[in-house]
């Protein structure tokens, strides 16, 4: 019998190449969402965090209107539930990660 030490670390998985930025890839050149993003977030619950409300939101808005970005965070802090863990990070920090992210990321691509 061996002693694995298995890694349980909170993780997220963020595809941030050209190809997987479809989430934000399929705007105009005004940065107008065309088509339905794909918000999907790890580590946050015992299941992946699927932002559909957010998703939904996003579509026809412009990601370079700071308003939308602030309205569309605070959609997604009201549809991420994560679940308590005493293994994982803490609920209210698990919360925050995906508005932080997603608030990032977008800064990061309109530059």
């Amino acid at each position: 019998m061996t002693n694995e030490v298995q890694d349980v670390t909170p993780k997220m998985i963020v595809k941030i190449e050209p190809k997987h930025v479809q989430t934000f890839t399929q705007v105009d050149e005004t940065f107008t969402v065309l088509e339905k993003p794909n918000l999907v977030f790890g580590g946050i619950s015992n299941v992946f965090s699927h932002a559909v409300n957010t998703e939904d939101f996003l579509i026809g808005k412009t990601l370079n209107d700071e308003a939308v970005i602030q309205e569309a965070v605070g959609i997604l802090a009201a549809e991420v539930d994560p679940t308590p863990d005493y293994v994982l990070a803490s609920v209210e920090y698990r919360k925050y990660l995906p508005q932080a992210l997603f608030y990032k990321v977008n800064k990061q691509l309109l530059q």
